[in-house]
């Protein structure tokens, strides 16, 4: 119909290192989160492969896309025992850095914790605390809006 406009946003749960497309999300990751919170890639490989042999966390990690087109990288950690998921990163290239597009991704990863039925009694996210809390990061900041009341 004219005059119809519209996006498609999806995202793909990735479980092995050598996926191509998480290899690809993990350098958006390292070009846009910053250094002084960015976690090593080599200590995230570490504990994604672990994830079978884990008893306390699982790590999910998840490719970003935008109309079919990889845009970004998010992690999430499931705590198992008190059922918190730890929102990590969520890294996406920077010309998709708006609001809207965070809490679109946002509410995708948590739609898949409900859809796969993985019970959790609280979501939260990591606030980088870079400067004492005087320099937090941009994505830190909406996680703050969005997750008041």
């Amino acid at each position: 119909m004219k005059g119809d406009f519209g996006h498609e946003f999806s995202i793909r749960r990735v479980n092995k290192i050598t996926d191509e497309e998480y290899i690809e999300a993990l350098r958006i990751y390292n070009e846009t989160i910053p250094f002084e919170i960015r976690t090593a890639t080599n200590e995230i490989n570490f504990w994604l492969s672990k994830n079978k042999e884990n008893n306390y966390f699982e790590i999910y990690m998840f490719v970003l896309y935008l109309d079919g087109k990889l845009i970004g990288l998010s992690m999430t950690t499931y705590l198992k025992k008190t059922k918190i998921v730890v929102d990590e990163y969520l890294a996406v290239l920077d010309q998709y850095r708006i609001n809207t597009i965070f809490l679109v991704y946002l509410s995708l990863i948590q739609s898949y914790y409900k859809e796969n039925n993985i019970d959790y009694s609280y979501y939260v996210t990591e606030i980088s605390n870079k400067d004492s809390g005087e320099s937090i990061n941009w994505e830190s900041q909406i996680s703050l809006v969005y997750g008041k009341p």
